[in-house]
């Protein structure tokens, strides 16, 4: 957990002074913090200006911010690789009940693409417990992916080698 600056404004005049502490299930991270300011972004690197795909439909909003338990599951997937009974013959309703299921203690879901030039879009996820789960044994974890929990937050980002990668990771370190 991390103290947060709250900006007071009055009169046009604005103080800098403790604020919240986020990170736990009383007081949860933002999810609209997690979008990096484009002043902390170096030059060629910003938010991409069409919405991210997630398992299916373009997301209409980039960031995208939501509670639709369609796309909440599909972004837990991506942190809880979803396990199949071993020699089970599944119909395509069935697994998507399976999904539909990951979603049931999520809260909220964020993902935001960043594009670079001469390079891959970032991709930042995140996912909002309503409770704090077990961690899991995250295969999909690695070298070229971030993953950290913020309380009941989960953030997943995508690293490559470039200033826009390094500057999305700073910050992401940062909260919390």
């Amino acid at each position: 957990m991390r103290l947060a600056p709250l900006l007071s404004c009055v009169a046009a005049v604005c103080v800098l002074t403790p604020g919240v502490v986020y990170g736990s299930p009383q007081d949860p991270l933002p999810m609209q913090s997690l979008t990096v300011p484009a002043s902390l972004l170096p030059e060629g690197c910003q938010l991409k200006s069409q919405g991210a795909i997630v398992s299916g439909p373009r997301l209409a909003t980039n960031p995208w911010i939501g509670t639709d338990p369609d796309t909440l599951a599909a972004l837990r997937a991506s942190f809880l690789p979803v396990r199949l009974p071993q020699d089970a013959l599944v119909t395509t309703a069935e697994q998507a009940d399976m999904l539909r299921r990951l979603a049931r203690d999520v809260a909220e879901g964020y993902v935001a693409l960043y594009e670079q030039r001469w390079a891959a879009d970032l991709r930042v996820s995140a996912v909002r417990f309503t409770s704090v789960p077990e961690r899991p044994i995250d295969l999909l974890a690695g070298p070229e992916i971030m993953q950290r929990e913020v309380g009941t937050t989960w953030i997943r980002f995508g690293l490559d080698h470039g200033a826009c990668a390094r500057a999305i990771a700073t910050y992401l370190r940062s909260l919390g």
